[in-house]
């Protein structure tokens, strides 16, 4: 049933905010240089999100370097890889411990 409902959303996600534009280099590219002010934000938080989901980081560097300049696209992928390590670890150990 759970999975139902989270094939639906992403449906209706899909739909309602025309998420397959947003899917290619160009489309990419327009959502940053829309929300140049906060964009390196969501991308350290989705980052830090993939560390928590084991999304390969590889990808997620190479995606900042197509969105980013190189050197801000490291300092991004190095913020994320700080954070989304010492959270993980944190969580396992004060939470998992057993």
């Amino acid at each position: 049933m759970l999975l139902v409902l989270l094939v639906a959303a992403g449906v209706w996600a899909h739909l309602h905010f025309d998420l397959g534009s947003s899917l290619t280099f160009e489309g990419m590219r327009a959502l940053v240089e829309a929300h140049a002010p906060y964009s390196p934000l969501v991308f350290i938080g989705l980052s830090i999100a993939g560390f928590f989901l084991r999304v390969p980081s590889i990808m997620l560097v190479a995606l900042g370097g197509l969105l980013f300049n190189r050197t801000h696209a490291f300092a991004y992928s190095l913020i994320a890889a700080v954070v989304g390590t010492t959270s993980t670890f944190l969580l396992m150990r004060y939470f998992a411990r057993e």
